[in-house]
């Protein structure tokens, strides 16, 4: 299995989750049993309102993701996800440490889906 975390910065599982999918500067992608991390960044020139256009859900696709933990998703990801199978949790935890230990305890089971952003102009995250 493939996760995809968007995080606010590079310090591997210690990342910080970032508080939007797509405004996020890094997606994270780990497989939860080997602990294999890969990290995708944002491409140079993207401005904080690209949402997620510079990383898009058919990159991820690309890479193998079978799941999305994170904290706020704009509806168009969510869609794309979902159009293509791909499960998306809410994070409970602010750290990619600790959403791979809520899935060591209890797996996805009592796992919410994520805030929905509205729109391009939401910026209160």
């Amino acid at each position: 299995m493939t996760l995809c975390i968007p995080v606010s910065e590079e310090n591997g599982t210690a990342s910080k989750l970032s508080e939007h999918f797509g405004r996020a500067p890094f997606h994270l992608l780990i497989d939860p049993e080997s602990m294999e991390t890969r990290l995708l960044s944002r491409g140079a020139g993207c401005g904080e309102g690209d949402h997620g256009h510079c990383l898009p859900v058919d990159t991820l696709l690309a890479n193998g993701v079978d799941m999305v933990v994170c904290k706020g998703i704009g509806r168009g990801a969510l869609a794309r996800f979902a159009a293509n199978r791909i499960d998306v949790f809410a994070a409970q935890t602010d750290t990619v440490a600790g959403v791979l230990e809520e899935l060591r305890r209890q797996g996805t089971a009592g796992m919410a889906t994520p805030r929905v952003c509205e729109g391009h102009g939401d910026h209160h995250h």
